[in-house]
């Protein structure tokens, strides 16, 4: 027993003496690094693009004006009778106090297969000048007559102009009213297409003369 315990002061006194050369013999535990603190990036604030604020559209405050053509009050105080040997297309124009034809197709008025025939105005016969190229005839020419002078004046006002027809065999209508537009001055469509040859034609032209 005395053994033992003189034994056992041994090792006592061993291990206090091997402590301190060599450290504990359970190592203190590092502690473990405290996790990084994350710090977030503050996002980015958005500023709202502006809406632009339309620009509303001027609005006129002026009264459109609208201009009317005068039309003649008066009544168709005259009458033009108006006969002619029609062949083909052909205009007889009609301004102030004169008359004159304008020829398209075919021979001229009067002038067909060479033949020279009066127009007759108020049943005065005129017989109008042509330039003749390249004959007699003035066939397809486009071109205008001779300008008889002497008839009631249509007057330069804007007016509606009627026909009447007396004697024709194709279409006879008015291709133009006088007016501003045209210099107050009326033109009457003759045209006697198919079948061929000539034709008389006989019409009334009403219209309104401040003579």
């Amino acid at each position: 027993m005395a053994h033992y315990r003189f034994g056992l002061g041994i090792a006592l006194i061993v291990l206090i003496l091997f402590l301190p050369a060599c450290g504990t013999i359970f190592p203190t535990p590092t502690p473990s690094p405290a996790p990084p603190t994350f710090t977030p990036t503050p996002s980015a604030t958005s500023t709202p693009t502006p809406t632009p604020t339309p620009t509303p559209i001027p609005t006129s405050t002026l009264t459109p004006t609208i201009t009317l053509t005068p039309t003649s009050t008066q009544a168709p105080n005259t009458i033009l009778t108006i006969r002619a040997w029609i062949d083909g297309i052909s205009h007889i124009i009609i301004k102030r106090d004169t008359v004159r034809w304008y020829q398209m197709g075919a021979d001229a008025p009067g002038r067909w297969n060479h033949a020279i025939k009066a127009t007759y105005l108020n049943g005065k016969p005129w017989y109008p000048e042509w330039p003749d190229k390249p004959d007699t005839r003035n066939r397809d020419c486009y071109c205008q007559s001779s300008q008889y002078v002497g008839i009631a004046p249509l007057s330069p006002v804007a007016q509606t102009v009627r026909l009447e027809l007396i004697q024709a065999r194709g279409a006879t209508t008015i291709d133009q009213q006088p007016s501003s537009h045209n210099d107050y001055t009326l033109v009457i469509l003759f045209d006697d297409g198919p079948p061929g040859g000539p034709e008389w034609y006989e019409i009334k032209v009403y219209y309104y003369s401040a003579h």
